[in-house]
């Protein structure tokens, strides 16, 4: 599975300069390495759409509107650290599924960790009566990313 390669990354950053990228539904993150996240609210969750870097006047498409990761690829995964995990939680992994939480960290010297996460604990099924919580534990992935969403450590799976 290769990643899909970003339209011209200036030319990206000269759109997503435009006043519509910076209100509702979009957000943007700052950052002390002059890198910014644009997260998009998408089925009411911010998600992390795009890596902007205001120092090169570049921007990259990290998760595009249906939620799949789009500068990880196949081989950007330690599949070994997945090995025993149930067989859904590696399917979201190959489609690289963006749709539970997927966090940045800082970026420092152009690089970043990031959390994804694969699976929710049970809590997140429960309603707000405290029903329908499923005995799930949660599953996340960690990887670094360069300020081109390109991976430079490989997502691996560490339990608690």
């Amino acid at each position: 599975m290769n990643c899909k390669k970003s339209r011209n990354p200036k030319k990206l950053y000269s759109i997503l300069m435009q006043d519509k990228f910076t209100r509702s539904p979009y957000q943007l993150d700052s950052d002390q390495d002059a890198i910014t996240i644009l997260q998009q609210s998408i089925n009411g969750w911010w998600k992390p759409r795009y890596i902007v870097d205001h120092e090169r006047h570049e921007a990259y498409e990290f998760m595009n509107e249906t939620e799949q990761l789009l500068t990880i690829a196949y081989g950007d995964i330690d599949w070994s650290s997945l090995q025993g995990l149930p067989a859904h939680i590696v399917v979201r992994a190959k489609m690289r599924d963006g749709h539970f939480p997927v966090l940045f960290g800082r970026f420092h010297d152009g690089k970043a960790e990031v959390e994804w996460q694969l699976n929710p604990d049970g809590r997140y099924y429960m309603d707000d009566d405290g029903y329908g919580m499923t005995d799930d534990e949660e599953t996340v992935l960690i990887g670094t990313v360069d300020r081109t969403g390109k991976v430079v450590q490989k997502f691996k799976f560490q339990s608690i």
